[in-house]
């Protein structure tokens, strides 16, 4: 019982009985619900937009791969004309046909070469020009310095001949782009132009891409030997929707805006597919990207059908269950506290039914004590008395011996010294110790034999000791006492009723298990096994209207519940066997 009350206690501590402590756990409740939906939300959103990120990587990467690869195709060009001794319109006709443009690199507008050209070979190529395209003509015309004439264009349809005799150095955005090709040796891609091949309606932002082709064997470690060696470039034009057509990404997810430098306005615009959504699209991201020379600027937002993917209804359904389960604790709560009331309430009374019954217990025991007392004091008294009456007939026989007198006055005042020392035991057995003391089992023994002792002793019942090894305990020792003469009166009772002879009773202990164990065995034949599970039962007694039925009781929670051990009982061959289990204390039977 003493543990449900300590369990009170603990809790009410942490749970007191008021309206605000309940309102305060509401709030708890909800607030913990809020921090569920918090995280719950911020887990989901920060999955969609690692998402949203991981297609964006992957749309760059396309990006770059495939203006990669275009920048392949060009080199096969410098390749072929590096292997041959002069290409012809038809050589390259032929080449690029080879190449299969359409299937292996789509996206390309045109594969082309143009050629340095000085105002004094105008004549000449265009004459050399027109033996396979009548039409051909230099242009724009007026007169400049240097030119770079577009020679050979593949494939040629209607929108690649329109660029053809095309003066691709006239034009200042193309040529800032030839001349880094030119001074770098690398591929140079242009910022926005218009491509010369929109013809139509249709029309698109375009870029191009120059590679420069130098005279074979020629040096070009520096910038004026590539300048001086420079003949022409391989190029290829793009027109940028049909370019982006050709570019994996999910488009589905993603919506595009492309510029070819930091500006973000429209005339550096290259290519778009935002809709009216993109302005609030949800996830929404500007990255560069490096283009040879030039870096893009690349705007990404998310589409709707992305958006509307990442709407989970998971953090709604988790704060909900959170907020079903946090409500059904407070419930709970509420349940509990209801119980512990009662609880407390029953505790009281409880409480002040073990204190009646203690106390029952212990004037039942002081009875038992005035019935061992006097037991203990007949013998000396007796003794006295002999020894007066002696002392008296010497004296009126007028028989006085010094001597004799001292040596019985002696006699007399040690009995006296025995009767006091009596008292002494029972007023300290009843002596109510707070605090645990350490004593061997022997002292323990024996100190309870100092009161009951005689009184076996009176009735022909032996005590046997089968141990002899010294184990200290920590412990309430009068208490346990109070229950070794409990359990030896029980055990003196029933050797009486048994009237028979040889009455024995054995008492030992053990170290075991890191618990001491103190066994008392008796020899009246034990319990009947249909009420021994009982006797620990308050108000259960075996012997009618003479037991109050608390002793066992009491021995049980003293044992238990104050000593934090166990008591128990089984019958043996012989009788009842009831063990007392101890808490071992190494450190005090290491000193």
């Amino acid at each position: 019982m003493c543990r449900y009350i300590n369990i009170c206690k603990s809790i009410k501590n942490y749970i007191k009985y008021s309206g605000i402590s309940i309102f305060f756990i509401f709030i708890l409740s909800i607030a913990f619900s809020i921090m569920i939906w918090n995280y719950s939300k911020s887990y989901y959103e920060k999955e969609s937009q690692e998402r949203f990120e991981r297609n964006v990587e992957k749309t760059l990467d396309h990006l770059q791969e495939r203006m990669f690869i275009y920048e392949n195709i060009l080199r096969t060009g410098i390749g072929f004309f590096h292997g041959s001794d002069g290409v012809t319109w038809k050589e390259w006709h032929d080449f690029a046909g080879a190449l299969d443009l359409a299937a292996n690199s789509p996206g390309m507008q045109g594969f082309g070469y143009s050629k340095m050209i000085q105002a004094e070979e105008i004549e000449s190529i265009e004459e050399e020009m027109r033996k396979n395209l009548p039409f051909f003509s230099l242009k724009p015309k007026s007169k400049r310095n240097i030119y770079s004439a577009i020679l050979y264009l593949e494939p040629l349809d209607e929108r690649n001949l329109e660029a053809i005799g095309y003066d691709m150095y006239s034009e200042p955005t193309r040529r800032e782009a030839m001349d880094i090709a030119r001074d770098t040796g690398s591929a140079a891609i242009t910022k926005k132009v218009t491509l010369v091949q929109e013809i139509d309606e249709d029309l698109q932002a375009g870029i191009l891409m120059y590679l420069p082709l130098y005279k074979k064997g020629a040096e070009t470690s520096t910038i004026e030997q590539r300048r001086k060696a420079l003949e022409g470039f391989v190029y290829s034009p793009f027109r940028m929707k049909d370019f982006m057509s050709k570019v994996e990404y999910q488009r589905n997810l993603l919506e595009i805006e492309i510029y070819d430098g930091e500006e973000l306005e429209t005339n550096h615009l290259l290519y778009s597919d935002f809709t009216s959504f993109a302005k609030s699209a949800k996830y929404q991201t500007l990255r560069p990207l490096h283009m040879n020379n030039l870096t893009w600027y690349i705007r990404f937002a998310s589409t709707a059908q992305f958006d509307s993917s990442t709407e989970s209804p998971y953090p709604l359904m988790i704060t909900l269950a959170g907020l079903i389960i946090n409500f059904t604790l407070l419930l709970i709560v509420l349940t509990l506290i209801n119980s512990l009331q009662k609880l407390k309430e029953q505790t009281k009374k409880t409480k002040e039914q073990t204190s009646y019954m203690l106390h029952q217990s212990r004037k039942a025991q002081m009875g038992e004590m005035v019935s061992l007392i006097a037991h203990q004091w007949r013998q000396p008294l007796s003794s006295i008395s002999t020894i007066t009456g002696t002392l008296s007939i010497d004296v009126m026989m007028e028989n006085y011996n010094q001597d004799f007198f001292s040596e019985k006055l002696n006699e007399i005042d040690n009995l006296a010294i025995h009767l006091s020392s009596t008292i002494n035991d029972f007023r300290d057995f009843f002596k109510d110790k707070k605090q645990k003391e350490k004593a061997t089992v022997q002292e323990i023994i024996a100190g309870t034999m100092q009161i009951i002792g005689s009184s076996l002793e009176s009735k022909n019942i032996d005590l046997i000791y089968e141990t002899e090894d010294e184990v200290y305990v920590h412990t309430y020792v009068n208490e346990i006492k109070q229950v070794l003469l409990n359990i030896l009166k029980n055990a003196e009772d029933a050797l009486m009723e048994k009237k028979g002879k040889n009455l024995k009773i054995w008492i030992s202990w053990e170290l075991k298990d890191n618990v001491v164990k103190l066994y008392i065995e008796d020899n009246a034949g034990g319990i009947p096994n249909h009420i021994i599970k009982n006797i620990f039962e308050p108000y259960f007694s075996t012997k009618g209207d003479e037991g109050t039925g608390l002793g066992l009781y009491m021995s049980k929670t003293i044992v238990e519940e104050h000593c934090q051990g166990k008591l128990s009982v089984k019958n043996t061959l012989t009788g009842a066997r009831f063990t007392i289990s101890l808490p071992y204390s190494e450190d005090l039977n290491s000193d």
